[in-house]
């Protein structure tokens, strides 16, 4: 009975020891997940037009009556932020240097000038714009930056949050069109609305990752890639 009792004893010590290791192994499998999953990200795109959602340097190219390399692209750039917006000056200086570094390096139309507007002031710049005829400037594209930053989105689920970094903006683009005998007027080429979103499980962004997103999402629309 006694060698019984040791050799039940042994038994019940090692399916303890046998429990014991497949916790931890559980544990750690459940720590590789969340590691693996912080370090999975994926990108979410909603384009919202009426027009083709081409490549804007082929539609450009298409509409085109000259070669690329002969007209002329002035951009024009304002903001919309929500009412509770934080931040907005820095957002401002990233959007502006954001949007210089894009058009000023290896855009398909030559640039000739990068320039905020406000929403009073709009208007008016269309409307020189289009009695311009001295052909400095061929292509108007306007971007209304309305969204863009870093989002944490809370979930009732063992994925405690995912964070995103958010980039959305409106973008239409005029082109000149002149009518014989008639006043210069223009057309609409394109006109659009995109929204990313970008991010995965347990990841904190900062600001520092909007200006490589919203070039990401400028590329998408003009070139068609990332």
């Amino acid at each position: 009975m006694i060698e019984h009792n040791e050799n039940r004893g042994g038994y019940f010590h090692i399916l303890k020891r046998s429990r014991s290791h497949i916790r931890v192994r559980a544990y750690l499998c459940a720590v590789g997940v969340l590691i693996y999953m912080t370090g999975c990200s994926s990108t979410t795109r909603v384009v919202h037009s009426a027009d083709p959602v081409a490549p804007l340097c082929r539609t450009l190219a298409a509409e085109s009556h000259e070669a690329l390399e002969d007209q002329m692209v002035r951009i024009v750039w304002r903001s919309q932020w929500r009412t509770n917006q934080k931040e907005v000056t820095k957002r401002e200086e990233i959007l502006e240097h954001s949007l210089t570094r894009f058009f000023d390096t290896d855009f398909c139309l030559p640039v000739r000038s990068i320039e905020r507007a406000t929403d009073y002031d709009l208007f008016d710049i269309i409307r020189k714009w289009t009695a311009d005829s001295d052909g400095q400037s061929d292509v108007l594209i306007l971007i209304t930056i309305q969204e863009m930053g870093p989002r944490l989105i809370c979930l009732p689920s063992p994925i405690l949050w995912v964070g995103q970094t958010h980039v959305a903006f409106q973008m239409q683009i005029l082109g000149k069109e002149t009518i014989r005998n008639q006043s210069p007027t223009h057309r609409t080429l394109f006109e659009g609305r995109l929204e990313q979103q970008t991010g995965g499980p347990f990841q904190l962004r900062s600001t520092d990752w909007i200006q490589p997103e919203l070039e990401r999402a400028l590329r998408y629309f003009f070139y068609g890639r990332e």
